[in-house]
């Protein structure tokens, strides 16, 4: 990090502040809107050049320097959405309070709602808090928030897919999407129709990441969100690219908060297009990152990964060991999404073994409404591996029924992956 002097040439003079190691300090309260003005630029430069942290404190000091009380919300309100990035959820809580947000401020409610939002594990099974995004993201959109009701919209359509969310709640978010009237290249509104229906909605969504993927230079979290949603509709070739540039990003910005998920992400895109090293590689920097910053959620992710990846390698003690570590850190994080996918690795592991049953008792649970590991999002991810386990263990009428549905709900011209699994399906069904 660089030090304060390097920002603040103008400020040294000042009566009001010194500088203490790496941070600055205010020498005496009161207002004083100039130098607080002075501070903003400050922290502006210092979060393009990738100093979040300095930005964070620099707007608390300018803060305690407004003389209105609008103005003191306001920068409170900034420094909480970066601590948000950096993954400091006390902090966070410390800012919000400190901002003082009337339950009559609309606007600033919405924003509030979405550091508290960003600050939770995302795969927590919660259906009521998809409704409750919309509803900020409509009050966003009517103080004329449009980025921010965006943001709070891509992130209901996220909790749709991890959360088994059913069709009227999907419909809702897509309705809410479609009033903002976003671009067709906007990334946020290309994440929400992946989503919030991947299957039907995915020539749509695979066409914009393509185009999108040839501009290159996006921000992390633009390029973020792009490689995740590459990775819900299987078009993991993409999903690579994006999350290599927005991992590179992150970790230039000191945005640990994201790096771990993003790192995750890239590790089960590089697992799927065979880059086996990488995956590995990507998935022990994810854990190293999501244990530094308290995150079973992404620890369990990470470790799922390189049980998938020792199973598909033959390496079955491994693949267990690697499985009954991450089973224990999903079963006290309640996540569906990971449970399912940790069912996924031990199918295909079991298959490697020769172990069909086995492995179709394991991805069957995947299927099954009442099991804790359904997960209507990775249903089609497992696909060929769970005909294949029909098919050799006696339950070949369980893999025809699954395909025909596949292929109901499936876009008319399905991406590449997806049509893929169900080429696959076809050649290991019986005839």
């Amino acid at each position: 990090m660089q030090r304060a002097k390097g920002f603040i040439p103008r400020l040294r003079r000042s009566s009001r502040i010194k500088t203490a190691g790496f941070g600055i300090v205010l020498r005496r309260p009161g207002p004083d809107d100039d130098l607080a003005a002075e501070l903003d630029l400050m922290a502006s430069r210092a979060q393009s050049r990738g100093a979040n942290t300095m930005a964070m404190e620099v707007l608390q000091i300018a803060a305690k320097l407004s003389s209105t009380a609008k103005a003191r919300r306001e920068r409170f309100l900034q420094a909480a959405e970066i601590a948000t990035d950096l993954g400091r959820p006390g902090l966070l809580e410390h800012l919000l309070r400190e901002a003082e947000v009337e339950p009559s401020d609309r606007l600033g409610g919405a924003r509030v709602g979405w550091c508290r939002e960003m600050s939770q594990p995302l795969m927590v099974n919660d259906l009521g808090r998809i409704s409750a995004l919309v509803n900020l993201a409509d009050q966003a959109r009517a103080a004329g928030a449009k980025d921010l009701a965006s943001n709070l919209l891509w992130r209901a359509a996220q909790r749709c897919w991890w959360s088994n969310a059913g069709s009227e709640l999907r419909a809702s978010v897509l309705t809410a999407a479609r009033s903002l009237e976003l671009s067709e290249l906007d990334p946020r509104g290309i994440a929400i129709s992946a989503y919030s229906d991947p299957l039907r909605r995915s020539s749509e969504v695979y066409a914009g990441l393509k185009l999108l993927s040839q501009k290159g230079g996006h921000d992390p979290h633009v390029a973020r969100i792009l490689g995740s949603t590459a990775n819900v509709i299987g078009a993991f070739d993409l999903g690579v690219s994006f999350l290599a540039e927005s991992t590179a990003g992150l970790r230039k910005q000191g945005r640990i908060g994201n790096l771990a998920r993003a790192l995750f992400a890239q590790a089960w895109a590089e697992m799927e297009v065979g880059d086996w090293i990488g995956a590995r590689r990507e998935a022990e920097e994810a854990a190293r990152f999501a244990e530094e910053t308290g995150s079973a959620v992404w620890t369990a992710a990470a470790t799922i990964v390189k049980a998938q990846l020792a199973g598909m390698q033959g390496r079955l003690e491994q693949a267990e060991t690697c499985a009954t570590e991450a089973e224990r850190l999903v079963l006290s994080t309640g996540a569906s999404f990971l449970l399912a996918m940790l069912q996924l690795g031990r199918g295909i592991t079991a298959i490697g073994a020769g172990r069909h049953l086995e492995a179709f008792e394991h991805l069957q649970r995947l299927f099954a409404p009442a099991d804790p590991a359904f997960n209507s999002g990775l249903q089609f991810f497992a696909l060929a591996d769970f005909v294949e386990a029909a098919v050799y263990s006696d339950h070949s009428q369980d893999a025809r029924k699954l395909i025909d549905e596949v292929e109901r709900v499936s876009d008319p011209d399905p991406v590449p992956w997806v049509a893929t699994m169900l080429c696959m399906a076809w050649l290991r069904s019986p005839v």
